[in-house]
């Protein structure tokens, strides 16, 4: 973000793309049976941890698109879009494509990992770009509106974290994912040329996000196999 040359502010296509997709995604799963149903939700591709287990890895994926009920669906949606046309501007389209769909897959992959209940949300993507914004306000001291949105997300994913673990219809372990996915390509992302962070680091951050990526399917294989 050195000067202007990293804040592109006349962006937010994507976003509107996969508020479009989940909700097109939503109402398919409604003509299906309902998205609360939980055969359904199995059957179009919510995380369910047996099957990925026996090879259905696109699992990771899906989930990021599917709502479970209208609830579910709006505060997902409003978040997305909130946060969709402060950070997509931001970094550029191509770049927040990425990290949305890599930080959805890692909370899902984390999900596999601690939680045995079929899971579903674009929560685990979102986590992943709350992550981001909280990283930049590191990256990015001197951009004083940015380090502004990195202070408020931050009581955010710290209010989130607790009350989510006091519900356990919530996914805090795919949260999770997601954040600390997003905190790591946070600083991946950062054109070269700002020489803000240095080549051993993003050479370090690949690789634990690769190892990390590897133990959480591990473990999520391993729990499995030791509940059959």
């Amino acid at each position: 973000m050195q000067g202007r040359s990293f804040l592109k502010w006349d962006r937010d296509l994507v976003t509107k793309c996969l508020l479009v997709i989940q909700v097109v995604y939503f109402l398919w799963l409604e003509l299906q049976g309902g998205s609360t149903n939980t055969f359904v939700l199995a059957t179009y591709g919510a995380k369910v941890n047996v099957l990925i287990a026996n090879g259905e890895w696109w699992r990771l994926i899906t989930p990021i698109f599917i709502h479970i009920g209208w609830t579910h669906l709006l505060l997902n949606s409003l978040t997305l879009y909130y946060v969709g046309i402060l950070v997509e501007p931001l970094i550029g389209s191509a770049k927040f494509a990425i990290i949305y769909l890599l930080t959805g897959v890692f909370g899902n992959v984390a999900s596999f990992a601690f939680n045995n209940s079929i899971s579903a949300g674009a929560s685990t993507s979102l986590f992943g770009l709350f992550g981001l914004l909280v990283a930049f306000g590191r990256i990015f001291p001197e951009q004083h509106i940015v380090r502004s949105l990195s202070q408020q997300f931050k009581l955010l994913v710290l209010v989130n974290v607790f009350f989510g673990f006091l519900n356990q219809g919530v996914d805090n372990f795919g949260h999770l994912g997601g954040l600390i996915s997003g905190l790591m390509l946070a600083w991946l992302i950062v054109p070269l040329k700002s020489n803000r962070v240095s080549p051993l680091l993003r050479v370090g951050l690949t690789i634990g996000l690769i190892g990390l990526f590897i133990l959480l399917y591990w473990l999520g294989l391993v729990r499995v196999a030791s509940q059959n």
